[in-house]
C-alpha cells in the first residue's frame, strides 16, 4: 500500500515533519473526531488524522523523507493489536501540548517500532530525537502540537477503558509541511 498522494506532494526543498503510524478501528477514529469538535476551530486545523504512533520520524527535507518512506514501503510492519491505557498528556513548560490516549507497550509494538527506527538509521541525516527507542511513548493522541488550558485537558472523560484491545491496521506515514506552509499536511488515510 502507498501512502496517498507522497510522491507529488513533498517538495525537495520542503522541511518536513513525519512519523510512522497506524491507522485506527473507525469507532475509535470517530469518537477521537467528535471529542475534537469540542476543541477551537485554531486546534481542529492543526491536528493530523487519529493514529496510533509507531515512530516519529523527526525533521527532514522532502527529497530525504522520499528515500525514507521508499525504504520503509520494503519494511512495513504488520498489523496489530494492542491494549489501550489510560488518559496521558506531554508537557512543555508546563503546559499540556499533547493529550492522548496511553498505549501499553508490548513486545510486538517495540519489535515494530525498532523495526522502523533502523529504517530511518540507514541514512546519515536521520535523527528522530529523544522520543524512540527507550524513549518511546506508545499513543493515540487526542490534540496535538497547541498547548491547551488546563479546564481543556480537565475536560476529557475517557470513553475507553484502560485494558481495552484494539487492532490497528495500515501502517504508513504521516506528516506536514513546515515551510513555508505549516498547515499542509499529507499522509492522511482511513
Amino acid at each position: 500500500m502507498t501512502t496517498p498522494g507522497t510522491p507529488a506532494t513533498i517538495a525537495d526543498e520542503g522541511l518536513y515533519e513525519s512519523a510512522v503510524v497506524y491507522a485506527l478501528p473507525p469507532t475509535l477514529h470517530c469518537a477521537i473526531d467528535r471529542w475534537r469538535l469540542t476543541l477551537s476551530e485554531l486546534v481542529r486545523r492543526v491536528q493530523l488524522v487519529p493514529h496510533l504512533t509507531l515512530c516519529f520520524l523527526g525533521h527532514m527535507r522532502g527529497g530525504e523523507l522520499r528515500r525514507v518512506i521508499r525504504e520503509f514501503e520494503a519494511h512495513r510492519p504488520k498489523d496489530m493489536t494492542v491494549q489501550l491505557g489510560p488518559l496521558g498528556r506531554f508537557l512543555l513548560n508546563g503546559a499540556t501540548t499533547n493529550l492522548h490516549i496511553q498505549v501499553q507497550k508490548s513486545e510486538d509494538l517495540d519489535r515494530a517500532h525498532r523495526a522502523v527506527h533502523s529504517v530511518g538509521e540507514m541514512f546519515p541525516w536521520f535523527d528522530a530525537g529523544e522520543y524512540v527507542l527507550d524513549g518511546y511513548t506508545p499513543h493515540i493522541s487526542l490534540f496535538d502540537a497547541v498547548p491547551q488550558p488546563d479546564s481543556v485537558v480537565d475536560s476529557c472523560q475517557p470513553w475507553w477503558r484502560a485494558g481495552d484491545a484494539v487492532g490497528v491496521h495500515s501502517p504508513h506515514v504521516i506528516g506536514k509541511r513546515l515551510d513555508p506552509t505549516p498547515l499542509f499536511r499529507w499522509g492522511d488515510h482511513d
